[in-house]
């Protein structure tokens, strides 16, 4: 079947019943046209359950209207009352048709002249027709997502919390399904002490998007809400006038900046002075996450940024015997070659670490995903513990996509390309490489290039015939900011000087959402290629994995144990003595055992996924909220939680 060639969006009305009859409306519209009706009836027999038929009907209805008109249904808005009538909608819509369904809980509201939005939409709602309220929440869904069907961005309440929780595609049965009894038997236990006792979570974080990883957090709050969790997010109002000082002080921690430039005072004051106002504005007011806990303030603060920092010492001034953690972050695996020279480590650390180490010492723990080889040394062994990569298994970057949905967003990475003046890859039907680049300084893409180049005349000169497969480099960021312009114009340059043959193979593109996209790429990908490990690569390399998607990467990476020939990973550990170029011969020689190996997705190990990852979390939480003393020595977390017994 052919690519969809245009994004609509449905509205669902209430349901319905009278005689035994239940009525309700499909409404299809584009962002400008009401395209479609549907009015549906079905007949609820005494053993006929409407949770379960009427999602039948829903889903064949529009997927009968898919196939039909070769459109791509982005999103389904629905009203409260129908999504709690029928709990499996949601997800079944998030599964089956890949559209985000979008819950809208109507209000009783008395019209009035002035109203607006939201009020107008659902004002007079008791009296509209079917037809008219699948009509208003379709408008209401198209003004929410917008032109490219974007998902819509998470929402900030007055203290800056993450409050975007319409889009509803999980339950805690989705759960669940992903892991064993025992696992979640462990999380249900610790999730009921946290409930009982009321705990308050507050997480901190510089942003809720922007970096491949942040998924895991929003994973986490999902499950937690499910659970009955009180856990909470919290991100700082930006300051544009700080963005390029920021982004510098970002780039010397994760040591992308050259160690010969440390930070000054006015840059250190800046960003100091930015996080304690921004404290004292929105979370030391009332309702304030960081008021002490005795006045509704959190019970546990986990810092998730290194540039928030700070953070620490403010929430033991408010509150001194509240449990502060911090989860770092910091990907510094491109130093680990110099780790025997003294002299490169120590100015690094000296340069690097002291204004982190200096505003660490109020924490009481600190918790990090990186092996223990490569973490840097901020905090005393005994408060250091280590906490798995997990990826979620439901969200768009992780789950099945039906073969439909992969065609779709084929089509949306041509079009990608044809925009951006890149060679269009014909995806899904031309076979390629694909590389996740974050666009900083020493990241290996342009060896990986010149890798290519010598795959490419060996490759060549064993297949004359055949077609060459593409080498795919994907970039989140945007390249007209000072710090990653500069990168990918020299990629650019680096294309066109030494290997301008190869210039219709070779595309660079920032990938958009949706998430869905990326995850088509990985799905159907020769191998990926990473020999850099940052921030969000481990998460994005696991998702590889799961799909049975070969990798090739340094020998850095051989410390996650997910990426071990014994958990059922394909993976090609290269290393300096070895010709990279010789790996992707490999690969495409092995296409046909990988193609078999692949047909069955790998089931990861518990620790691995959402639920594991709020194991972890919810027992360090429940530990150091009852005030007990958490030292992990160096120990992971997934272990110590298995072991406790409450």
């Amino acid at each position: 079947m052919p690519p969809a060639v245009e994004v609509v969006y449905a509205g669902v009305s209430e349901l319905v019943v009278t005689d035994s009859i239940a009525r309700f409306a499909i409404v299809v519209r584009n962002v400008s046209d009401l395209v479609s009706f549907f009015e549906c009836q079905l007949a609820l027999a005494p053993s006929h359950d409407k949770s379960t038929a009427v999602p039948d009907l829903v889903l064949q209805k529009l997927i009968e209207y898919r196939n039909s008109y070769n459109k791509k249904f982005a999103a389904v808005a629905l009203p409260r009352s129908l999504a709690d009538q029928c709990p499996s909608l949601c997800l079944r819509l998030w599964k089956e048709l890949d559209s985000v369904p979008y819950v809208i809980a109507k209000e009783p509201h008395q019209r009035t002249r002035a109203d607006q939005g939201e009020l107008a939409t659902f004002a007079g709602w008791e009296e509209k027709q079917i037809d008219e309220q699948a009509d208003s929440l379709a408008r209401k869904c198209i003004r929410s997502f917008g032109i490219g069907h974007v998902m819509p961005a998470a929402q900030l309440d007055l203290h800056g919390m993450v409050t975007n929780f319409r889009v509803s595609f999980v339950d805690e049965t989705d759960y669940q399904r992903t892991v064993g009894n025992r696992t979640w038997s462990l999380v249900q236990n610790y999730a009921d002490d946290l409930r009982k006792r009321k705990v308050k979570v507050a997480f901190f974080s510089s942003t809720t998007h922007g970096r491949p990883d942040v998924s895991t957090r929003h994973a986490l709050i999902r499950l937690a809400q499910c659970l009955g969790v009180d856990f909470q997010w919290y991100v700082p109002r930006p300051r544009p006038q700080l963005l390029d000082i920021i982004r510098r002080v970002q780039r010397i921690l994760h040591c992308v900046e050259a160690p010969s430039q440390p930070l000054s005072a006015d840059e250190e004051l800046g960003i100091l002075e930015w996080v304690y106002k921004t404290a004292k504005r929105y979370w030391l007011t009332k309702g304030g996450p960081l008021l002490p806990a005795s006045d509704g303030g959190a019970d546990v603060v986990v810092i998730s940024d290194a540039i928030l920092s700070s953070l620490a010492l403010i929430a033991k001034q408010s509150d001194p015997w509240r449990p502060v953690v911090f989860e770092n972050r910091l990907h510094v695996h491109h130093w680990a070659e110099d780790r025997d020279n003294d002299d490169n480590r120590r100015r690094w650390e000296n340069q690097t670490l002291e204004f982190l180490r200096a505003r660490l010492k109020h924490v009481d723990l600190l918790v990090s995903q990186e092996p223990k080889a490569f973490a840097p040394s901020l905090l005393p062994m005994k408060q250091v513990g280590y906490i798995p990569v997990a990826i979620d298994q439901i969200d768009g970057v992780n789950k099945p996509l039906q073969d439909w949905d992969i065609s779709f967003y084929g089509r949306e990475l041509n079009a990608i390309c044809r925009s951006a003046g890149k060679p269009v890859l014909d995806y899904p039907y031309r076979r390629y490489f694909i590389h996740l680049v974050q666009l900083l300084p020493d990241e290996g893409t342009t060896r990986l290039l010149d890798s290519y180049k010598a795959f490419y005349h060996q490759y060549r000169a064993e297949n004359p015939n055949a077609s060459v497969p593409y080498f795919l480099i994907c970039h989140y960021s945007s390249t007209n900011t000072p710090d990653t312009d500069q990168v990918h114009a020299n990629l650019l340059t680096h294309i066109q000087s030494h290997m301008p043959d190869l210039e219709g193979l070779i595309s660079i593109i920032r990938l958009r959402p949706p998430e869905q996209l990326w995850n088509s790429l990985v799905s159907q990908a020769l191998a990926v290629v990473q020999l850099r490990d940052y921030e969000g690569i481990p998460e994005m390399l696991l998702g590889a994995v799961q799909k049975r998607t070969p990798v090739i990467v340094s020998r850095e990476f051989a410390y996650y144990p997910f990426l071990q020939e014994s958990n059922g990973a394909l993976v090609f550990e290269y290393n300096e003595g070895n010709s990279l170029s010789q790996y992707l011969l490999d690969v495409v020689k092995g296409e046909t055992q990988t193609e078999k190996h692949a047909a069955a997705k790998t089931r990861l190990e518990d620790r691995a996924t959402t639920v594991g990852n709020a194991l972890c979390w919810f027992f360090l939480t429940s530990e150091l909220s009852r005030g007990e003393k958490v030292e992990p020595a160096g120990e992971d977390i997934y272990v110590m939680a298995e072991r406790k017994d409450l």
